[in-house]
C-alpha cells in the first residue's frame, strides 16, 4: 500500500468506491478488495475523462445564457422549500446557501418529471433505490452512471457550502496543526470540485435530453454557484490540497 496521507479523508466526498486515493487513505470504508493502485487509477481516469468536457459545456451554457439575457452570477429568487438548519450566523440571508437548497429541490423535481416523461424506473441497489433507464437500450448505461453521480452529490452541495461558510466564520480560531480541513479556502476548493463533477454529469444528461430546458436551468444554477464561490474565495481554485491536487 502507498504511503498514507494524514487527513486526506477530510476533503472526502464519501464515495469510497469511486475515489482515486483509496490506497492513501486511512479512513477507506468500502470493500478492501477495491483498495488497490489499479482501482485508484481507474477512478482517476474516469473522473479526468468526465471533467475533460467541462470547459466546453460551461462555454455553451454561458452562450445560451447570454442569448437569453440571463445572468451567470445572479441567483433567481430562492424558492426555499426546505428549512435552514444551519450553524452559522447570517445563514438565512446568504444567497449562496439558499441557492444550494434550491439545487436540492430542482434535482428532485427533475427526477420526478423524468420518471413520467423519460420512463425512469426505480431500481434497488446496494445503497437504496436508484432511478434508471432501460440498460438494454444503447447509451443508457452511461446516462445511468451520471444519474448516480448527480444523486450522490445532490445533498453534499448544500452541506459543503454550509461547512465552507462555517469555516469562514471560524477564521482566526486555532486549527489543528498540519490539517487544512478547517481552512475555508480549502473547503471552497472541495466544494468547487463537487459542483464541477455534478455539472459534468448534467452535461452528459443534457446530451441525452437536448430539448430539456430544466437541465439547462440546473447547469446554470451550478455555474452561478461556482462563480459566486470564486468571487467569495478567489484563492480557492489555485489552492493545493495535500495529496489531491
Amino acid at each position: 500500500m502507498e504511503k498514507i496521507i494524514p487527513g486526506i479523508y477530510l476533503y472526502c466526498n464519501r464515495w469510497c468506491e469511486m475515489c482515486p486515493f483509496t490506497t492513501k487513505c486511512e479512513a477507506f470504508g468500502a470493500d478492501k478488495k477495491l483498495q488497490t493502485t489499479e482501482h485508484d487509477q481507474e477512478n482517476k481516469d474516469f473522473w479526468q475523462e468526465l471533467e475533460a468536457g467541462i470547459s466546453r459545456a460551461e462555454a455553451n451554457i454561458v452562450a445560451v445564457a447570454n442569448a437569453k439575457e440571463l445572468s451567470i452570477t445572479k441567483f433567481d429568487e430562492p424558492k426555499q422549500k426546505k428549512n435552514f438548519d444551519l450553524f452559522q450566523k447570517g445563514a438565512k440571508t446568504n444567497l449562496i446557501l439558499k441557492a444550494g437548497r434550491d439545487y436540492e429541490d430542482i434535482v428532485d423535481d427533475w427526477f420526478d418529471k423524468a420518471v413520467e416523461e423519460y420512463g425512469l424506473a426505480m431500481v434497488e441497489t446496494k445503497t437504496g433505490a436508484m432511478p434508471k433507464l432501460d440498460t438494454l437500450l444503447p447509451g443508457n448505461e452511461k446516462v445511468n452512471q451520471m444519474f448516480e453521480i448527480v444523486l450522490r452529490f445532490q445533498l453534499q452541495v448544500y452541506l459543503k457550502l454550509s461547512r465552507m461558510f462555517y469555516s469562514k466564520g471560524r477564521e482566526g480560531d486555532e486549527l489543528e496543526e498540519g490539517v487544512e480541513a478547517d481552512n475555508p479556502v480549502a473547503v471552497a476548493k472541495t466544494t468547487l470540485e463537487t459542483l464541477s463533477r455534478s455539472f459534468a454529469a448534467w452535461s452528459v444528461i443534457a446530451e441525452k435530453y437536448p430539448e430539456d430546458e430544466m437541465v439547462f436551468d440546473i447547469q446554470l444554477l451550478l455555474l452561478r454557484l461556482k462563480n459566486n464561490i470564486i468571487a467569495e474565495f478567489p484563492e480557492a481554485e489555485s489552492f493545493v490540497r495535500i495529496g489531491l491536487d
